[in-house]
C-alpha cells in the first residue's frame, strides 16, 4: 500500500539553526502494514521557506515499479497555488540509487568484547576475546 499527503517536518541546518517545512510525503507500507519507507518532497524550483505548503495525493503505480503522484503547493506570501507531478522509483527516489548504501568490509580482530558493569560509577572492565594473533588493541571511549 502506498499513500501520500503532507507532513510538517523540522530539520536542522548548519550551525544548529532549526527550519520548519510542510512537505509532500509518500509512505509505502509492506504487506504486514509496517512502514517500508517514507520520503519527503519539496518542489526543486520553488524558493524554499516555511511559508510554502506541499501536498501529494492521487498516487498511482507505474509499469517500472515506481509511482507517480499529483499534488499542489501553495506559497502563502503571494497567495498562489500550483499543481505539481512527481515520478519516483520503487524506493521513493527522485534520483535512482538513493536507497543504496554500502558498508565497507570490517575485518574483525576480536571475537567478543564484554564491557561491565553497566551502569558504571568509577571503574569499567573490558574483556576481549581475540580473533587470531593480535596482541594489542586501541579503544576509544566517547562520552555523550
Amino acid at each position: 500500500m502506498v499513500t501520500g499527503g503532507q507532513q510538517n517536518i523540522v530539520y536542522y541546518l548548519d550551525c544548529g539553526i532549526v527550519d520548519y517545512g510542510m512537505c509532500g510525503v509518500i509512505l509505502k507500507l509492506n504487506t504486514s502494514e509496517s512502514k517500508e519507507w517514507v520520503r519527503f518532497y519539496k518542489h526543486p524550483e520553488v524558493v524554499q521557506d516555511w511559508t510554502t505548503d506541499y501536498n501529494l495525493y492521487d498516487i498511482k503505480p507505474t509499469s517500472d515499479g515506481g509511482f507517480v503522484s499529483a499534488g499542489w503547493f501553495a506559497h502563502s506570501i503571494d497567495n498562489t497555488q500550483d499543481t505539481w507531478v512527481i515520478k519516483v522509483d520503487s524506493f521513493g527516489c527522485l534520483v535512482p540509487g538513493c536507497e543504496l548504501t554500502s558498508v565497507p568490509k570490517i575485518e574483525r580482530s576480536i571475537t567478543a568484547l564484554n564491557i561491565y558493569p553497566n551502569p558504571a560509577n568509577e571503574v569499567v572492565h573490558f574483556d576481549i576475546t581475540p580473533n587470531g594473533n593480535q596482541q594489542s588493541y586501541e579503544l576509544t571511549l566517547y562520552d555523550m
